[in-house]
């Protein structure tokens, strides 16, 4: 299909193969990131029908066109809108009683106790402004390897998606989430060795700085945030966010759970891996990154970074940090951007600035 407005979208067959019709599919923002109420930052249909085509591919009929523009990776695969299902038969839902008060999953204190989490819908989960009600939180539970959170959807969050604390060796992959209020996808304090692959966030919100958390920087909000290290983050996608796509900040202290700091400085711990992650149409900044002070190299590697409002990739008081293979291109300020850091390469990268696709 070509720009414009449709209601037919060819994709893979073997990617809709468990779809059905009557369900809620997102598409992602292919435009920079607008404020205004008219228009959206990506959009939200219902699948009318599902047609295999036999030939690799299938038709997906939505019951309304997207009143925004498209492109397909037929166009430009760069530059593609994604397409992400919604819907899930298992669904945990908030009461509506309060307003952004909805209801909340934490697993507490659950040290190598395998949980698996797959295919649930979390729609209005969270307690705004409130420290440890989130639609789902693995709080101090230490190490989790073979825990798996994955292909579930988090719609309309009023605190955060997922949250990591005090937790490691667990693995976050294919979970999509929409309309989150804050971080989404959260690791904090003495959480390492985790996995972050293949989420997708989309249109997340901040809160505003009176309704913040002590501590917290939801007012300035984040796809994907992570405190401490190392976590590596692979194929993960922050399209249409309000303000940042991805920030990985090391603090000067780390934090114990009664929230007290404790002298371990996260700021040496080197980085994980950072590897072909998309930060697209954000409001503010693709990939935040402060405080890099490993003596070991980070690297950012095959990122595609594009239509920022503001900056691509900032990178604050960091040294050792080489940026390889990736693509930057229609970010309106800086495609680039470094601020009192040190020994930063470049290499095999494409820096662009406006190109044909920033008149959609």
């Amino acid at each position: 299909f070509h720009e414009g407005y449709v209601n037919d979208v060819v994709v893979d067959s073997d990617d809709v193969s468990c779809w059905g019709e009557a369900v809620d599919v997102h598409l992602t923002s292919a435009t920079y990131y607008s404020w205004a109420s008219e228009k959206s930052n990506g959009f939200v249909s219902q699948v009318l029908s599902i047609v295999d085509n036999l030939d690799g591919t299938a038709n997906i009929r939505l019951n309304e066109a997207p009143v925004l523009p498209i492109i397909s990776e037929e166009e430009n695969r760069d530059h593609a809108v994604s397409i992400a299902l919604l819907s899930r038969n298992i669904k945990i839902e908030g009461e509506q009683e309060e307003e952004s008060k909805g209801g909340y999953m934490q697993v507490l204190h659950t040290p190598s106790a395998v949980q698996v989490m797959k295919g649930i819908e979390f729609v209005n989960m969270g307690r705004r402004s409130e420290i440890d009600r989130f639609a789902l939180q693995f709080l101090f539970s230490g190490e989790l390897p073979d825990t798996l959170v994955s292909q579930n959807s988090f719609r309309q969050s009023n605190n955060r998606c997922i949250v990591l604390e005090g937790t490691s060796n667990l693995t976050l992959s294919q979970n999509v989430a929409w309309q989150a209020t804050g971080h989404c996808i959260y690791i904090g304090h003495q959480s390492q060795f985790n996995v972050i692959e293949q989420n997708l966030v989309s249109d997340t919100n901040s809160i505003s700085y009176s309704e913040r958390i002590e501590g917290e920087t939801d007012y300035n909000s984040a796809a994907f945030f992570n405190w401490f290290g190392p976590n590596d983050y692979i194929s993960n996608t922050a399209v249409g966010n309000q303000r940042d796509g991805f920030v990985i900040e090391n603090p000067y202290r780390a934090r114990f759970e009664n929230r007290t700091e404790f002298d371990v400085y996260p700021r040496r711990v080197k980085m994980g891996l950072f590897r072909q992650n998309r930060a697209k149409s954000n409001g503010d900044i693709g990939i935040r990154m402060l405080f890099l002070q490993s003596n070991e190299e980070n690297f950012i590697e095959n990122a595609i970074v594009l239509k920022n409002r503001f900056v691509g990739l900032y990178i604050y008081d960091s040294w050792n940090v080489t940026i390889d293979g990736c693509v930057f291109a229609d970010n309106t300020q800086y495609n680039i951007e470094t601020r009192y850091d040190d020994n930063i390469q470049i290499k095999d990268t494409v820096v662009r600035g406006f190109t044909q696709e920033t008149k959609v």
